[in-house]
């Protein structure tokens, strides 16, 4: 592992972090810890947990202050306004306010020599903008997501002011940032055709951390007896957000379809905006192969991903432009194959299909989608086959002490710069 060879001090803006629970959680924590331990300071702001918080193990204060390793990670915490709303309305509201919060807490941090900032939400991008200019500072952005395609393509907005909004704040962020971290190759292009200067843009993916997530054999999963879940059934795992985007629907119709197969079950793990629609949505159609779980712990993320025979990825159309579904490579690095109904073109199905992870269809299409499921289910040696490429392709291409070293070493030249 790298040791440290300069000091410095990092400002982290992410919406959230340990022990919240959301899709990127563990990236924001493994990076705080790695470059702790490469001898930097990492001060951390961020809003306070969910209340359904299942990682809970703090007492949080408000504007309270938790340190770790050696005092080297601060974590600064604010109070958000409310759940998420499902209006697109509200929720600009809410992340107005809680973007003010994160601002005053941000400002108040002294001697900071880097700024980075996720992009989810992209308000993060603008605080630290604000701030690398008050204090002359570089500024580096995590691109997750495209913004605003993002909320195009899930159907939140479809045209108006919010859609000019958005595409201002974009060119704001895109041009006031020193360096930009896209997840994707495919990220790249689409900032290169808006006008992002290619030596701006760096490709980091989502990493893997390979040792902590991994395949628990069936009988060692306790998950299975928590849920009283037949271990002799085979499995679709759905696991993650049930927000718009998500083409859960779909997975219920394909699950409807298969009701004639006595083995074959769905898990639906998580939560989101449209889990109670979803619920609703599987119980008039009377689905019974179907079983929604909560999110469990970011502890137990081996376990989750481990009771899926296959892990599922599944979407609306077009949805690759502007994202990039990282939980693809959990399911990999669990040792499962990956399903995915996904655009074609994608980056993610390039991967899947060139190191023969799992399989791919195009987004929306039921038929092509219960056709590959049963094919995984017919083909048990196939599917093993699969399942062990995946956890080949993280381990070799997507290591974490990779990817960290690599944002590490971008944070010190850029100090050096400046």
């Amino acid at each position: 592992m790298l040791k440290r060879k300069v000091f410095m001090k990092i400002l982290l803006l992410t919406a959230n972090y340990y022990p919240d629970i959301a899709a990127n959680v563990h990236l924001a924590k493994d990076l705080a810890e790695d470059l702790a331990y490469y001898g930097c300071i990492v001060e951390i702001v961020t809003k306070m947990p969910d209340k359904k918080c299942l990682d809970n193990k703090f007492n949080y204060n408000y504007c309270g202050l938790e340190e770790t390793i050696d005092n080297k990670i601060k974590i600064y915490r604010v109070k958000s306004i409310g759940n998420k709303s499902k209006s697109i309305f509200l929720r600009i509201i809410q992340e107005s306010i809680l973007t003010i919060k994160l601002l005053l807490k941000s400002f108040l941090i002294k001697d900071i020599d880097i700024i980075f900032a996720y992009s989810t939400p992209p308000t993060l991008g603008l605080i630290g903008i604000l701030l690398s200019k008050i204090k002359n500072i570089p500024i580096v952005y995590n691109l997750q997501d495209i913004f605003p395609d993002s909320l195009i393509n899930s159907g939140l907005i479809k045209k108006g002011i919010i859609i000019k909004l958005g595409k201002y704040i974009e060119k704001i962020i895109y041009n006031n940032c020193d360096k930009i971290v896209v997840i994707s190759k495919q990220f790249k292009e689409i900032l290169k055709t808006r006008g992002v200067e290619e030596e701006k843009i760096e490709v980091v993916y989502n990493w893997i951390d390979s040792q902590k997530i991994k395949d628990i054999p069936q009988k060692n999963n306790y998950l299975f007896d928590r849920y009283k879940l037949d271990r002799n059934n085979f499995y679709l795992l759905y696991s993650g957000n049930l927000g718009l985007t998500q083409n859960i629907e779909l997975l219920i119709d394909v699950a409807k379809d298969l009701e004639c197969y006595s083995d074959i079950r769905f898990l639906i793990v998580g939560d989101g905006v449209n889990k109670n629609k979803l619920i609703d949505y599987a119980s008039k159609k009377g689905v019974q192969n179907i079983i929604f779980l909560p999110y469990q712990s970011h502890e137990e993320i081996s376990y989750v991903y481990s009771l899926g025979d296959v892990g599922i990825i599944i979407s609306k159309k077009n949805i690759s432009k502007n994202s990039l579904p990282s939980k693809a490579w959990s399911i990999m690095a669990a040792n499962r194959a990956v399903l995915a109904s996904f655009d074609l073109d994608s980056e993610l199905c390039e991967i899947i299909k060139s190191h023969n992870c799992g399989l791919c269809v195009d987004a929306e299409n039921k038929n092509e989608l219960i056709k590959a499921i049963l094919e995984l289910y017919n083909n048990k040696v196939q599917l093993r086959e699969m399942s062990n490429n995946g956890r080949v392709f993280v381990t070799n291409y997507l290591d974490r002490k990779r990817a960290t070293t690599k944002l590490y070493k971008l944070f010190k030249e850029l100090i050096k710069k400046n």
